[in-house]
């Protein structure tokens, strides 16, 4: 990882609603108490209050993010919310996302940051990417990342931009995918509340609220079938959220069916349809208000922030223990698998030697569609360990560092990806057998 993740100390997460994993205390965020180990920022809770009232104009609020902003056009949903109730101040919106996006990628790109400056905007909302802008993978499983810097220097800089245009920020705190460890959730609670305390902006907590939700015996599925993004009843529940935020008033009672026009996969708005975006009983849309309100006014009785403790480390593959062969030991053919991409792959690694110099030659191949990726040997040296590194021109590209322990009739180790051109990380395992 380019900003600081260390070779084996960066964090995942501490629960923030549930429990604390690795080993902590367990603790709970919800009607009660909370044990020692989760502490309160008492400060004084963000409000629309903040904001001069005015009436005769609607609040104005533009909405920066990805898909998991624009799936069943959040912006409008919530609007059409405020339309139902009574508040003075009903609710205009702008969207600026596409698919995939950070904040870092929106700062490149430029147009956040013109709609920010042609406002003028009440507030903006702030949505990183689901991973927090950055990569990281173990054993070709990705992780939300666990160092949250990446995505906190983008965020400072949007701040300062909507800070100046005289609006307020609103970070909008997501949710975790589906059938993840609740660390992952944890993950970003930490990132988006360590983040927002220190701007002193307001924060959405939808991903605490999802996490509510999905506590219940509810048949309500939040997710769509990629376990990511929001289906049309999660959504709803972010949109009660942002009322609940915005208007410091219950969702409880407005409208569980709403139309509107619907946005493609791509974030592309069509104006010529109208669609029904969420339908919900009575009793399932009651559900989803009651849990936003309840989740936004324990946040604000607790001054507007959760702190939570630094997350403890994930567990990474290591080196096992081997002694060191003989140059006989290692010519040939090795085959077998490695987990460093995103998915398994078979590895062929080809070692001769020629004079004092080794040749050697790796494959790693997926089958199917994918290409194989034939990275180019950089360098090569047997010590107690192999190691060597090979400049990856295939998937996810970088520095490849593989490192493994002769066991006699096999070679395990552990891969490494070493990217200079951004937030990346990977490390996985692979384990060859001599071929005869």
């Amino acid at each position: 990882m380019k900003e600081s993740f260390q070779k084996r100390g960066f964090i995942l997460a501490a629960m923030v609603t549930l429990m604390l994993v690795a080993g902590a205390s367990s603790m709970v965020f919800g009607r009660g108490s909370l044990t020692s180990s989760l502490a309160f920022h008492r400060r004084p809770p963000k409000t629309v209050q903040a904001l001069a009232p005015q009436k005769d104009q609607p609040l104005r609020v533009l909405f920066i993010g990805n898909s998991l902003t624009y799936y069943n056009n959040l912006p409008h949903l919530l609007e059409q919310l405020a339309s139902s109730s009574d508040v003075p101040r009903k609710l205009r919106t702008r969207l600026v996302g596409f698919g995939g996006a950070t904040l870092h990628s929106h700062w490149e790109r430029g147009e956040a940051l013109k709609a920010i400056r042609e406002g003028p905007w009440d507030y903006v909302v702030l949505q990183e990417q689901s991973a927090l802008g950055a990569v990281c993978m173990v054993n070709g499983t990705r992780w939300i990342t666990p160092d949250p810097e990446f995505f906190h220097q983008y965020a400072r800089l949007f701040d300062k931009e909507i800070t100046r245009s005289g609006a307020k920020t609103i970070f909008f705190l997501t949710w975790a995918r589906k059938d993840t460890p609740p660390r992952e959730q944890a993950t970003l609670t930490y990132a988006y509340m360590k983040i927002a305390g220190e701007l002193q902006a307001i924060v959405a907590p939808v991903g605490i609220a999802w996490q509510e939700a999905r506590t219940g015996e509810s048949e309500l599925s939040l997710y769509l079938e990629d376990g990511s993004h929001p289906s049309s009843s999660g959504s709803y529940l972010a949109a009660c959220v942002f009322y609940s935020v915005l208007y410091e008033k219950s969702p409880l009672g407005l409208s569980a069916r709403i139309t509107g026009n619907p946005i493609d996969d791509r974030g592309v708005i069509d104006p010529k349809k109208t669609a029904v975006l969420v339908d919900l009983s009575e009793t399932d849309a009651g559900r989803l208000q009651r849990i936003a309100w309840q989740t936004q006014r324990r946040l604000t009785a607790a001054g507007g922030y959760i702190e939570t403790p630094k997350p403890p480390p994930p567990r990474l593959p290591t080196l096992p223990t081997g002694h060191k062969p003989a140059i006989a030991d290692l010519e040939g053919l090795w085959k077998g698998r490695i987990k460093l991409y995103q998915q398994p792959g078979t590895m062929e690694l080809r070692l001769n030697r020629l004079g004092e110099v080794w040749k050697a030659e790796v494959r790693i191949s997926f089958g199917g569609k994918q290409k194989d990726i034939v990275p180019t040997i950089t360098s090569f040296e047997v010590s107690d360990t192999v190691t060597f590194f090979a400049d990856s021109k295939g998937s996810n590209g970088g520095i490849v560092k593989f490192q493994a322990a002769f066991r006699g009739k096999s070679l395990s180790g552990i891969a490494e990806i070493i990217r200079k051109d951004g937030p990346f990380y990977a490390i996985g395992t692979w384990e060859l057998k001599r071929q005869r």
